[in-house]
């Protein structure tokens, strides 16, 4: 039985070193042919006449798509540090030390029972809605920027229709409390007084608005700018918190 496989054996070898080698094949095709069987050249989808799915896998792969995502994704993060992580952690310290003088302020002012007028008052607690208003949507899109959590609140951060209602409630606040304020710049008077400390609630009244104004005109001009017919190379991006 071993003997009759191994006479086959011996006959089939014989056989198949007494057969021709093929003539379209040179002779280094199987020495000179890389391992890997992709071109050094690879067709561009893009250029291409028909769809790359129906190339052979050795001249098509699916990571183009990969490739191109990776180089846009790269090209937005390049122009992602440039203005809104910025303005947004300019914000966030704004109002957190908005909200600490205020809140100190209406302590002070509920435990001596005096106040200037009932309209300081109300100023005081205006500021303070627009502090923990400001405070908690910068820190949502703070924290996605960093780790993607609170995606919710960093979408609503990242609309124009937000940053634009928080510069009107900034720029009213600081407007009335200009208006309402007792006393100018404060001469001569002591730098831990009620007056410097209001002034100091005016003047981060007046920062906030700015930097909600500038982040305003960013955003629009993001918008203008990555419109499909002004840059199509742009048009993959859907808000400005991906883009900048």
């Amino acid at each position: 039985m071993y003997l009759t496989s191994l006479l086959h054996c011996i006959r089939l070898m014989a056989l198949m070193s007494s057969l021709p080698p093929p003539a379209s094949a040179p002779s280094s095709f199987f020495t000179s042919r890389p391992a890997t069987m992709v071109p050094t050249k690879r067709l561009p989808s893009r250029k291409s006449k028909f769809r790359p799915d129906s190339l052979p896998l050795p001249y098509y792969k699916p990571l183009t798509f990969k490739r191109r995502r990776i180089r846009r994704m790269s090209m937005s993060t390049n122009v992602t540090g440039h203005f809104h992580p910025f303005l947004f952690t300019m914000m966030t310290l704004c109002a957190a030390a908005e909200l600490g003088l205020t809140a100190f302020l209406i302590s002070a002012g509920n435990a001596n029972g005096t106040w200037p007028s009932p309209r300081y008052h109300a100023l005081l607690i205006m500021f303070a809605f627009n502090s923990s208003w400001t405070l908690l949507f910068s820190t949502a899109y703070m924290l996605y920027l960093f780790d993607g959590a609170t995606h919710f609140l960093a979408n609503v951060a990242s609309s124009v229709i937000w940053i634009l209602l928080t510069s009107i409630l900034w720029g009213t606040a600081a407007g009335i409390m200009h208006n309402t304020r007792t006393g100018t710049d404060c001469p001569n008077v002591p730098t831990i007084s009620r007056c410097r400390q209001s002034l100091t609630v005016e003047a981060l009244g007046w920062t906030e608005f700015g930097l909600c104004t500038v982040n305003v005109l960013v955003t629009c001009a993001w918008v203008y700018c990555s419109h499909p017919k002004i840059h199509p190379r742009a048009s993959f991006l859907g808000d400005s918190r991906r883009m900048v």
